[in-house]
């Protein structure tokens, strides 16, 4: 029988761990404990074990298992008091939680970068357009300056010719002698007649070089060989409305023969300096 003893020894404890104060409360209140809540129930167990009596008083006096119990039943209340106000999550909707903000600050800077590489591009193309409009407007007054210079230059060019040679500088053409035209003798200066004629004052320098050449500023001048006649020798003598040799009548007419072939006096002007007729 010794070496049944310990059984013997289970069988008579076993009713009084049965109803161990701390047993009886972990029995009854069948919940899960959380982390929060095992100080709570270690506290509980520590007063208890301190407070009542033995397990082999508990053995003795049966009417301990009332107190346990209702104790058991407070302290069920109050850990299930506490579990309902202690927020619930689990791993997973931490980690959900975490991507959900990982993701949105992922998807705000990344507008952030969108947004400042649009207005850096923006802006760009605005400094480009700027600086093609400006070389544009650049180029463009260079070439008028330019192109304004040489006209000047041009009419000074025939303007300082014709001071040279003179207003009353010999013709080379001879008066006719017989001509169904009246001869010119109302006198007057070529300043008088351009202006009377209707030529800007601007071309004035070209018109002066190229009647200089022709005749001499004569109205009467005449060509032997062609019979071309007037200040501009037009051929034939009458094409020119009114008279050929009145010189008002032949700049008005010249004007017109200027512009519709050469385009302009200036142009006239390069075209009888190179081939010495127009």
């Amino acid at each position: 029988m010794p070496a049944f003893g310990w059984l013997r020894s289970y069988y008579s404890l076993k009713p009084i761990c049965s109803r161990h104060p701390v047993r009886i409360l972990l029995a009854k209140t069948k919940i899960i404990l959380k982390p929060s809540s095992f100080l709570k129930v270690g506290a509980a167990s520590l007063l208890l074990t301190l407070l009542l009596p033995s397990s082999a008083a508990y053995a003795a006096d049966s009417s301990s298992e009332t107190s346990v119990e209702s104790i058991a039943s407070v302290s069920e209340k109050q850990i299930s008091t506490a579990n309902s106000a202690t927020p619930k999550f689990s791993t997973g909707d931490l980690l959900s939680v975490v991507k959900d903000r990982i993701d949105a600050d992922r998807e705000a800077r990344d507008k952030r970068l969108a947004e400042e590489a649009a207005a850096r591009a923006a802006a760009e193309e605005a400094a480009r357009v700027a600086a093609e409009e400006a070389a544009r407007v650049e180029a463009e007054r260079v070439a008028a300056e330019a192109k304004a210079a040489a006209e000047k230059a041009a009419a000074e060019k025939a303007a300082a010719e014709s001071s040279r040679r003179g207003s009353s500088a010999p013709s080379s053409r001879s008066t006719p002698s017989g001509s169904s035209s009246p001869l010119y003798t109302g006198g007057g200066s070529k300043d008088e007649w351009l202006r009377a004629s209707g030529i800007p004052e601007s071309d004035w320098g070209y018109v002066d070089y190229i009647v200089t050449k022709e005749s001499g500023w004569n109205p009467n001048a005449t060509n032997a060989s062609s019979g071309a006649s007037g200040l501009v020798q037009a051929l034939p003598c009458g094409k020119v409305p009114g008279s050929c040799f009145n010189p008002v009548d032949n700049l008005k007419w010249a004007n017109g023969y200027a512009v519709g072939r050469y385009g302009s006096w200036a142009q006239a002007y390069g075209f009888w300096s190179s081939n010495h007729w127009w």
